[in-house]
């Protein structure tokens, strides 16, 4: 299976990258990141050592946080009314 989006970086380009910056940030004792779903769904795929199939299977999200602390991973949703 290929994954790449359009033109631009395949899916383990995307891993390689997720992952040097993951280890960039392993003594940081706190980091808030913000993304796009895609990209939440490869951090959070990287962060627990999935294998490509397992990570593609991750939902893609665009109204959650996550938190990744000691290998885990909690999840948080929220609802806003639209205007």
């Amino acid at each position: 299976m290929v994954f790449q989006i359009s033109r631009w970086e395949s899916y383990d380009a995307v891993v390689e990258r997720a992952s040097k910056w993951l280890n960039s940030i392993k003594d940081v004792e706190k980091v808030i990141v913000i993304s796009y779903g895609l990209m939440g769904r490869d951090l959070r795929g990287v962060y627990k050592q999935m294998d490509k199939e397992e990570a593609l299977r991750l939902g893609v999200s665009q109204n959650t946080f996550f938190k990744l602390n000691n290998q885990n991973i909690e999840q948080f949703c929220y609802e806003y009314e639209e205007f």
